[in-house]
């Protein structure tokens, strides 16, 4: 009865299972305007877009930069948004990494290459890889912070940490309610 059990995990790792519990990469395809849309009606403080290939050699460097940001801000109000811009034909590529990354969440391709992605939150960007964005929701034309090349963990996890301590700014008075 030993030797079963021993062949059994040896078929279970063989058909690729690794657990109770483990989630493959959800990578769904988005549009300019459905990205634009999940930014204005996100309910966090901060959300940064972070686009990637898996092609990209400084993306593929820089990623574990952004997947320790999300982690490390897990129940705090930021998102961070992975947005790939494989081709169709590096979509697989795309999701062999996010598996090895431990990607559990959902993700995004762009996979058309539409160039309204280029000019939806800076007009500056010209397509290099790898890019951030750090946005307020509800305000996507407020850009409070791009980059188009690779950021250390501590620039932007300090970034990060100023945001969200910022307080949000208060509202005057209203003077109709101050009169006698």
């Amino acid at each position: 009865m030993k030797g079963f059990g021993s062949i059994l995990l040896g078929i279970l790792l063989l058909l690729g299972w690794t657990g109770f519990g483990d989630e493959e990469p959800n990578l769904k395809t988005i549009s300019p305007r459905q990205l634009r849309e999940m930014v204005v009606e996100n309910t966090r403080d901060v959300v940064v877009l972070h686009y990637w290939a898996s092609w990209c050699p400084p993306c593929l460097q820089e990623f574990p930069v952004f997947v320790r940001l999300r982690r490390q801000f897990t129940g705090k109000s930021l998102d961070v948004i992975f947005v790939s811009v494989d081709f169709p034909e590096t979509m697989a590529a795309a999701m062999d990494f996010l598996r090895k990354k431990g990607v559990d969440w959902t993700t995004f391709a762009t996979l058309d290459q539409d160039p309204g992605f280029l000019t939806l939150f800076n007009e500056d960007w010209s397509g290099g890889l790898p890019a951030t964005f750090v946005l307020k929701p509800k305000s996507p034309d407020s850009l409070l912070f791009f980059r188009e090349g690779t950021t250390t963990f501590q620039e932007i996890q300090a970034l990060v940490q100023q945001l969200l301590a910022e307080p949000e700014p208060t509202k005057p008075a209203n003077p109709k309610e101050s009169q006698p």
